[in-house]
C-alpha cells in the first residue's frame, strides 16, 4: 500500500500547483511557488520559468536556478535576471 499513499500525495502537490495557478499572486510570486513546489513533485536538478507575452510569444520576464541562471540572459534579454 505504500504506492497509494505515494499518488495521494502526488495528488495533493499537483492540486497546489494548480490552485498557485488561479490565486491571484503577481509574477515574480507566482513564479517563485510554482518553482518551489515543481521541486516538491518532481526530482529536478534546476528549473527555468518564463512568462510570455501571448502575441508575440516573446519571454517577457524568467527565473532561472543554477545553473541555469547564466544562461538566461541569453534567452531572455528583456528583463533583468533573478534568480532563486
Amino acid at each position: 500500500m505504500a504506492g497509494v499513499g505515494r499518488v495521494t500525495a502526488a495528488r495533493r502537490h499537483e492540486g497546489d500547483l494548480v490552485r498557485r495557478c488561479y490565486s491571484g499572486l503577481d509574477a515574480p510570486a507566482f513564479q517563485t511557488e510554482v518553482v518551489r513546489l515543481i521541486h516538491v513533485v518532481l526530482p529536478v536538478d534546476a528549473i527555468f520559468f518564463a512568462t510570455a507575452d501571448p502575441a508575440t510569444l516573446l519571454f517577457t520576464g524568467a527565473v532561472a536556478e543554477d545553473p541555469l541562471g547564466p544562461a538566461r540572459p541569453c534567452t531572455c534579454p528583456c528583463t533583468p535576471s533573478r534568480t532563486t
